[in-house]
């Protein structure tokens, strides 16, 4: 989302803004470091055709770090405005079990879970720690839904393990496994519960992602 990127652009130099159907990628520069902040919008869909437009666009890259904010599956773990470094990525929604796969599913790659980049999240680890927030490892879940109600979230934890719920971050996960780009993801929780707490934190918890990139890239 914009107000997620916000924190990161005003911080950096903008050295060319190009969009690419809905997607809008920036080339950036902070120091001696030049780097892509891409908005990609709202969904699955929208997460999907980021990636694809980046990867076409700058076949250059290899290495994608998702960050944002998310929604948390298990508070105690995952309280308000900690960091969760992902393990791996599903989608929750994803499901052609009617036709005897599990669910979650990816048809062509026929995975349930793709794995983090071990090599992203060492850093992302790194950079929590040393900034001082605290953060946990797990399974962050994806589909094109807000999940507050707390059966839905627990029924989405007791499947997949989860630990965090959004809405890109295994699509993403996803193409940029068939482009065979390193990829991790970094969610600052924002809710446990309902839309208030989002609304009141989400400001909070982008400043925190934006830290932890900055950490990321300065070292």
């Amino acid at each position: 989302m914009e107000k997620e990127a916000k924190p990161v652009l005003e911080a950096s130099q903008i050295l060319t803004k190009r969009s690419y159907g809905y997607s809008t990628i920036y080339k950036c520069r902070k120091g001696k470091l030049d780097f892509f902040v891409g908005i990609s919008g709202i969904g699955k869909g929208f997460a999907a055709a980021f990636v694809s437009a980046l990867c076409l666009s700058h076949p250059e890259v290899d290495t994608i770090v998702n960050v944002g904010v998310g929604g948390s599956l298990d508070a105690e773990k995952a309280p308000l405005l900690s960091a969760v470094i992902a393990s791996s990525f599903v989608q929750h929604d994803l499901d052609t079990s009617e036709i005897g796969d599990p669910v979650g599913l990816i048809s062509g790659i026929n995975l349930v879970t793709i794995p983090a980049s071990k090599e992203i999240n060492a850093p992302l680890e790194l950079a929590c720690k040393s900034l001082g927030i605290p953060y946990s490892f797990g399974v962050i879940s994806s589909g094109d839904k807000f999940i507050v109600d707390p059966k839905k979230k627990e029924k989405i934890r007791e499947k997949f393990a989860s630990l965090s719920v959004d809405m890109e971050s295994a699509p993403m996960a996803q193409i940029a496994y068939c482009f065979n780009k390193k990829f991790s993801a970094l969610r600052v929780v924002s809710d446990t519960g309902d839309g208030k707490e989002y609304d009141a934190n989400v400001l909070k918890a982008a400043e925190l992602a934006s830290k932890i990139i900055f950490f990321l890239l300065e070292n």
